[in-house]
């Protein structure tokens, strides 16, 4: 049995990533995380999401 890999990555380094975007300005942000290491942010603009993506706790939350 192999024991577990490392992470390449930490928690903080997404949440980094995340408001950094929401700071320029992304309102929704996607995250791809890769195992040898590549973190990839897709940012949408609101406008481009499709109709019915709305969620319920999206008012809530702000």
């Amino acid at each position: 049995m192999t024991s577990p890999r490392r992470a390449t990555f930490k928690q903080i380094d997404i949440t980094r990533a995340i408001r950094g975007a929401r700071a320029g300005g992304a309102e929704h942000v996607r995250i791809e995380l890769s195992p040898d290491g590549r973190m990839i942010l897709e940012t949408v603009p609101s406008t481009a999401l499709p109709k019915g993506f709305e969620n319920e706790w999206d008012e809530v939350l702000q």
